[in-house]
């Protein structure tokens, strides 16, 4: 199905077509090397081991065909190729605090529905986009910190007192 297909299928597409949760059998299929992927927003679309590239360049022709006949890349700015890979390449160059909040600014320049289409373009997620646009709304930054307190991973505690009752016990 995904190589006679003209320019893949997300998972969404296969999920609708077949009626069936499709996510973890597609899972397997690009593990095991049968069917190739290319993230391109918030889903992964599925392609055909062989002719993959031709089918993601297809399917990059559909998605921005589609979104020029809505006027979501006209109105926000970011309406040519060349604007779209230059801010892919200045996000690449900033920490996630400073993307969630160039992109949250971008939001607000671009009012109702900003959040949606930046994250179209941006592949960032469209809560994080929203969460950089309220922290300036609030004037809430902290600038010596990228994440808010307690925030990451938690720290691994090590029990010594262990590893030295075990040395006792050998001795």
């Amino acid at each position: 199905m995904i190589d006679s297909a003209e320019s893949g299928y997300f998972a969404s597409e296969f999920k609708r077509i077949l009626q069936v949760r499709v996510q973890d059998a597609l899972f397997k299929l690009y593990c095991s090397q049968k069917v190739n992927r290319q993230q391109i927003g918030g889903e992964y679309l599925y392609l055909s081991a062989d002719k993959w590239q031709d089918q993601l360049e297809r399917r990059k022709h559909l998605i921005e065909a589609n979104e020029k006949e809505k006027g979501l890349y006209f109105h926000s700015g970011f309406d040519s190729p060349e604007i779209r890979s230059s801010l892919q390449l200045f996000l690449s160059m900033l920490n996630e605090k400073q993307r969630r909040l160039y992109v949250g600014f971008e939001s607000m320049k671009m009012g109702r529905g900003g959040d949606v289409i930046l994250s179209r373009i941006t592949g960032m997620n469209v809560k994080t986009i929203a969460r950089g646009r309220k922290e300036l709304l609030a004037h809430n930054i902290s600038p010596d910190r990228i994440r808010r307190e307690g925030a990451g991973r938690p720290a691994i505690k090590k029990n010594r007192s262990a590893k030295s009752d075990r040395k006792a016990n050998r001795g």
